[in-house]
């Protein structure tokens, strides 16, 4: 009985010392996705190359390792562009791609719903992004699925990203 409760109370000490070390960070990261046209009926992509510095982003200089990324929200508002918006597009979708990790979707609206100017995005629960923060160099595409063509020469997008960290 006393070796039990010995091996009960070890366990437990081990348990807790293993998970003491984790801290969790809710932040916003803020790109810039661009494409350049003319944009053709149909699928076309914007793209912002991505690089972080999450120990400055997380405002912790004793960050040693990512462990668990969750995207919590996306929201994306167009730069500034009186000829094109929301409504021009079916549907918009966002995915991850980097050297080391294969093209990971994280969000898409289809249709897309809008209420004002700015689009919220239903984002993927089930998108294992950890490795793209790990690696803090990554390229965010942005698919937006126009409804006809339009001959504007560049359309930029600003995309907020709510995400909680896990980190050591």
């Amino acid at each position: 009985m006393m070796n039990r409760a010995v091996l009960l109370l070890m366990m437990s000490t081990l348990i807790l010392v293993g998970c003491g070390n984790q801290k969790n960070k809710s932040i916003n990261i803020e790109v810039v996705a661009i494409g350049e046209g003319p944009f053709f009926e149909g699928s076309n992509s914007l793209i912002s190359e991505v690089e972080l510095n999450l120990s400055e982003l997380v405002g912790d200089s004793e960050l040693k390792e990512i462990t668990h990324v969750t995207i919590n929200e996306i929201s994306i508002e167009l730069d500034d562009h009186e000829e094109l918006t929301f409504n021009h597009f079916n549907s918009a979708a966002i995915q991850l791609v980097s050297d080391n990790s294969p093209m990971t979707s994280i969000a898409i609206m289809n249709p897309i719903k809008l209420s004002g100017e700015e689009l919220k995005m239903t984002t993927s629960e089930q998108a294992e992004v950890t490795s793209f923060f790990q690696e803090g160099k990554f390229s965010l595409l942005l698919d937006l699925d126009f409804k006809e063509d339009s001959y504007s020469e560049l359309l930029n997008a600003e995309i907020e990203i709510n995400l909680t960290l896990e980190y050591k």
